[in-house]
């Protein structure tokens, strides 16, 4: 539906060239993209195991399911995240990735770390082995 009015008002956008024509033409391209946003476009997360980086570094460490297998959880809401003294977590945004339990391109919040001190240490996600080495 959304997609369908987006390009309509693409196509009206190709008037003669006037300030209304380049609004419009706008206006369906955002909705277009909206449209065409979601799950579809998140990006995918792969699991690692092992994960290097430096002082000051962030990187995705992992991607939390909902209960439900469709939905997302929201960061706030994530009552099981490691405690570490190497770092700090915060919200990686929606992606998806693969999971045992409810199959492909399952929508997740990532888990975004931020390395602020040196070390290595092996962190439980959710009953996955993560191990976080900060140079």
């Amino acid at each position: 539906m959304l997609a369908g009015y987006a390009l309509h008002m693409s196509a009206v956008a190709f008037g003669d060239g006037g300030e209304w024509d380049m609004r419009a033409a706008s206006a369906g391209l955002l909705i277009l993209l909206a449209a065409l946003g979601g799950t579809s476009m998140a990006k995918s997360l792969t699991f690692r195991q092992y994960v290097v980086l430096s002082v000051g570094e962030k990187t995705i460490v992992y991607g939390v399911r909902g209960d439900n297998c469709q939905d997302a959880p929201v960061f706030a809401e994530l009552r099981r995240l490691p405690k570490t003294a190497l770092g700090t977590f915060s919200d990686g945004g929606a992606a998806t990735r693969d999971s045992k339990a409810c199959g492909p391109r399952t929508p997740v919040r990532a888990v975004l770390f931020t390395a602020t001190r040196r070390g290595r240490e092996k962190l439980d996600f959710y009953g996955d082995s993560v191990t976080i080495e900060v140079k």
